[in-house]
């Protein structure tokens, strides 16, 4: 007898972990449906670290299985290594390929080499190769050069090592791991093969040359990384690998990993291609949307400043405005803008920021009509090439000599749209009158309404303490502020254009976005409440005006990749195929996903239990019935200390119940009595019928005994039920002892065969419950 107990005692320790890990298991896998369930963007790291402490939970649970019932259940080890290999090659990061060249001139670059130059690079290859449109000769650094470099010292190794321990949610955490991961990008030694391909290939271009970012993922419809990873420009050949690691080390800028984690793109995937271009000469430059990006006026609109494109991509000026018919055959109208600033290039490299002469910023257009319709001609081409609507970057190069001017297209993209439906204000010539208004004018960069509290950022410091929800005031709509888009409701910046990258990737968001307010930073008070409505173009005060409406991001986190790789994993984890423990089906061997492996021990756990002291003639650990006048029966499993006296016969009574915590459970049962279910109502009922022939895990008949019954299992400090009546099971396990830092009580709810809207009700109304309380509610529909 002394051995018996001994053995009961080892079953019982490995079934209260059974439980734990259970319970735990069954957290992880709602956790992951949530996830599905949300908007919310989260990482690879995340969708990583839930499916491994779900696998963790589970084998805890196999293994205590095993140690329950030893030699019966062996087949659940296999399975389980089964489902966490498949788990484990779905979300381990695919290694980039090191095969093929090393740099590839441009002239052999077409859309089918995206894998291996990026989405910017095979567009360039193209326009020249398909369109003969004029475009910067040069080559790419390709993907195999990335993975060569990544490869080398074992940097890619020590990138991810970091990233998988920083908190994608954090930005602190994420501003220190950005600086550090672009230091060991900058300090890797480039490899002698790569360096030497990328020497020879720039000796057969002329000039000063343009180093870009390719990125595998860059420029690509609903990810256009606009402005978020580095170009240098103007650079000396002599200076070309230090340029090429400053490009590669831009994919961990602070805006391109919130970014890729806000659009739930996997920083392996996020490989760099570089192109090393000749720089064209530009005597000025801008950007052509080939149609409204609000879907507005079906015309194209340009934006145009004197040199280089610098000024207006970047925020820092808004430019001469021109207007062309959707064909680009005709000038609809033509305003000139802020001019303020050009970029020009300097003999010694580099670039040099002047203030442009004020009699050509107010007067003098950048395009003559001609040069607009040469755009226009040139756009309509890449739209009919391309199929949709585009964002063109662009420069038109001075004249001299030896040849005349002409039309260089320096990038070509998706444009980011928002459809009409998202914008309830028509576009309107002039902002709305209104007195209460903080400000108004300024041009619409991205449509729609958000409120909240203002924020203004001058300083990179500024960037790490944005409140969730803030409204974002700055001097200048910078590209670097995209960093900080998932958490603004809104932007308000003095200078800025709708052609800018900020406004593109605000569109992106579905942020709503104001530029060009002079003294925005200035007028609007830091923690003051504003609404921001960029389709009227004014700012209130507070955020509860009538007609407020925060505008929903124009994509979906079920678009993104990171979700397309939790949902795959999703089906090895959390479906039940296992529902009927009495059909010939419930066994190890069939078991498909880990929520099948964690039904499938809880329902044999319990069936040996019951079963230990029957098999070992083992009486006073038997189950047995409790004496009781209520309406239901319940059983009692003894399963260490739990009774004051050994206990003959199939009853026992409430005085012969050691167990303090089901002695409380009970008296809250029975402090009511029990009138009996209520009067059937004729569309519930029907409700009930119907899914009771559609669900087979609902059916009564055929279940082993102790799974339909209501059943306390216990020691002196600990208690578990388990309560099946009809269609709703409650389970409620609950540990006191005198350590108070160890006790515990949960309580689960589930089932029902009402209607959805009825049996979410029924969860509410016990969670109301339960928090008045003082529990912590989780509700799972």
């Amino acid at each position: 007898m002394r051995r018996l107990r001994f053995e009961f005692r080892e079953r019982y320790h490995w079934f209260r972990r059974l439980l734990r890990a259970n319970r735990a298991a069954l957290n992880h896998m709602s956790d992951i449906q949530d996830l599905l369930e949300a908007r919310e963007p989260f990482s690879l790291v995340r969708a990583r670290t839930i499916t491994t402490r779900t696998g963790m939970e589970v084998w805890k649970i196999v293994d205590s299985m095993l140690n329950i019932a030893p030699g019966k259940y062996d087949e659940l080890s296999e399975r389980t290594r089964d489902i966490q290999r498949r788990l484990d090659t779905l979300l381990a990061p695919p290694p980039i390929s090191e095969a093929g060249p090393l740099v590839l001139p441009l002239t052999q670059v077409r859309l089918a080499d995206a894998d291996r130059v990026g989405p910017k690079l095979a567009v360039l290859g193209e326009i020249h190769g398909a369109l003969g449109l004029d475009t910067p000769s040069g080559f790419a650094v390709t993907g195999a050069a990335f993975a060569r470099f990544l490869a080398a010292q074992g940097l890619g190794e020590e990138i991810e090592r970091r990233i998988r321990a920083a908190d994608a949610s954090d930005l602190d955490a994420m501003h220190a791991l950005s600086s550090s991961l672009q230091q060991l990008v900058l300090d890797a030694e480039l490899p002698a093969d790569i360096e030497t391909a990328m020497i020879e290939a720039a000796g057969k271009l002329r000039g000063p040359l343009a180093v870009r970012s390719s990125a595998l993922f860059e420029d690509v419809s609903g990810a256009s990384f606009a402005g978020l990873h580095r170009s240098q420009l103007n650079v000396a050949s002599e200076n070309l690998v230090q340029a090429y690691q400053n490009v590669v080390a831009s994919l961990y800028t602070l805006p391109a990993m919130t970014y890729r984690f806000d659009r739930g793109i996997p920083d392996f995937e996020a490989a760099m291609c570089v192109g090393v271009l000749e720089m064209a000469p530009a005597r000025c430059g801008g950007v052509l949307y080939t149609r409204d990006p609000a879907g507005g006026a079906e015309e194209m609109l340009v934006n145009a400043a004197w040199g280089l494109p610098k000024p207006l991509v970047d925020g820092l000026c808004a430019g001469d405005v021109v207007r062309l018919s959707a064909d680009g055959g005709r000038v609809l109208s033509a305003e000139p803008g802020d001019k303020s600033c050009s970029f020009e290039p300097l003999p010694q490299g580099g670039l040099e920021r002047r203030t442009t002469d004020p009699q050509d910023m107010a007067e003098e257009m950048c395009l003559s009509e001609a040069e607009a319709l040469a755009l226009g001609d040139a756009a309509r081409k890449l739209e009919e090439r391309f199929g949709g609507p585009l964002d063109i970057e662009w420069v038109i190069t001075p004249e001299d000599a030896e040849r005349p001017s002409s039309v260089v297209i320096l990038q070509c993209r998706p444009l980011s749209m928002v459809t009409p439906q998202d914008s309830d204000a028509d576009a309107q010539d002039a902002p709305v009158v209104d007195p209460s208004a903080l400000l108004s004018g300024g041009v619409t960069a991205s449509p729609g309404v958000g409120g909240g509290v203002v924020r203004i950022v001058r300083r990179d410091v500024d960037l790490l303490d944005f409140p969730q929800g803030g409204v974002l005031v700055a001097p200048q709509a910078l590209p670097k502020l995209a960093a900080l888009l998932g958490r603004a409701h809104a932007v308000v910046a003095e200078r800025g254009s709708v052609t800018g990258h900020l406004a593109n990737v605000c569109r992106e968001f579905g942020v709503p976005a104001l530029f060009g307010l002079p003294e925005a930073a200035s007028t609007l008070t830091e923690g003051a409440e504003v609404t921001v409505d960029a389709d009227r173009r004014v700012v209130l005060p507070g955020v509860e005006h009538a007609g407020v409406r925060q505008r929903a991001s124009v994509w979906s986190s079920a678009e993104t990749p990171v979700y397309g790789l939790l949902k795959e994993a999703a089906t090895l984890i959390n479906p039940l195929s296992l529902t009927d423990p009495a059909a010939v089906t419930f066994r190890a061997a069939n078991v498909q996903t880990f929520h099948d492996i964690t039904r499938f021990c809880h329902e044999k756990a319990v069936e040996e239990m019951f079963r230990f002291g029957r098999d070992h003639a083992f009486p006073e650990r038997s189950s047995k019935q409790l004496y009781t006048h209520t309406a239901t029966r319940w059983w009692v499993l003894n399963l260490d200390d739990g009774f004051n006296t050994e206990v003959e016969g199939k009853f026992v009574r409430l005085e012969e119940i050691a167990c303090q915590p089901m002695l409380a459970l009970w008296e809250g049962i029975v402090a009511f009595p029990w009138a009996g279910p209520p009067a059937l109502d004729g569309s519930g009922f029907l409700s009930v019928m119907f899914r009771s022939t559609t669900d087979p895990s609902l059916a009564v008949g055929g279940r082993p005994k102790q799974t339909e019954r209501n059943y306390f299992m216990l020691s002196r400090h600990y208690c578990s039920l388990s309560s099946r009546l009809g269609y709703h099971f409650c389970t409620i396990e609950t540990l006191v002892t005198e350590r108070a830092s160890e006790n515990y009580a949960s309580f689960q709810f589930e089932g029902g065969a009402a209607d959805d809207d009825r049996r979410h009700r029924r969860v509410a109304l016990i969670g109301d419950i339960l928090e008045e309380h003082g529990f912590s509610i989780e509700l799972h529909h």
